[in-house]
């Protein structure tokens, strides 16, 4: 998916729907919600009770910005004004659940 969407666990999997598009696209002028991405860290079991087990993951949400001819990838928390607010409630309106777990 090139949009981020919701995470659920299933049983003990951890099911990731969509996470953005991590990397510009083929529009040269993509709207906003398009360009909020995110990267997830997972934590995975090593201990031979856990192996291979989700430990502990997190979600770190970003948006795309151009300037001047080249995109950087911005923390959510980095943004400031109106734009924060538009997606911070974007990301709010997707996941019914905290992001880390």
């Amino acid at each position: 998916a090139h949009v981020v969407q919701r995470m659920e666990r299933i049983g003990k999997t951890l099911v990731a729907y969509g996470l953005g598009d991590f990397l510009g696209t083929a529009f040269a002028r993509q709207p906003w919600p398009g360009r909020i991405g995110s990267i997830l860290v997972v934590d995975v079991g090593a201990d031979l009770g856990a192996r291979g087990a989700i430990a502990g993951y997190r979600l770190h949400p970003f948006m795309r910005q151009r300037v001047r001819g080249h995109e950087r990838l911005v923390p959510v928390e980095a943004l400031k004004g109106r734009l924060r607010g538009k997606v911070e409630g974007r990301l709010k309106a997707i996941f019914s659940e905290p992001a880390e777990a």
